[in-house]
């Protein structure tokens, strides 16, 4: 027979900085790829909202998104796509880092209370003799 061990160990969990950092370049990375596409979904937003005045002839803005992409392409270049990413990477990139770190807190803070709290009814569960 095996003796069954007793103790209960919590998982491993990240420390509050590597949960930080980890945070912050997962979401710098994700915010990275996807900005182009953010970008030209403001851009088609903000066309759409733009009401032609009267009396005034307005060029026909393209709504669409190969018609976004190319508006973009021609008038800034590449860096056109990445237009305003800094605000968007301080914004997203401190929520995310500190969202996670938060959660690894109470990831083990709560590990913690139920080991806690097991062997605290271990300790106080009343023995029942056999006859």
């Amino acid at each position: 027979m095996t003796k069954q061990r007793e103790d209960v160990s919590s998982p491993k969990a990240l420390s509050a900085f590597s949960a930080f950092v980890l945070g912050a370049v997962s979401k710098c990375i994700a915010t990275c790829l996807t900005y182009p596409a953010i970008r030209c979904k403001v851009m088609i937003q903000s066309a759409k909202s733009d009401e032609p005045e009267e009396g005034k002839p307005q060029p026909k803005s393209r709504k669409t998104l190969s018609g976004t992409v190319h508006s973009i392409w021609e008038k800034e270049g590449i860096l056109g796509f990445f237009k305003g990413l800094q605000a968007q990477m301080l914004k997203t990139v401190l929520t995310s880092a500190l969202l996670l770190m938060i959660k690894e807190k109470i990831a083990k803070t709560t590990w913690v209370l139920m080991i806690a709290l097991r062997r605290l009814m271990l300790v106080t569960r009343p023995k029942i003799k056999s006859s």
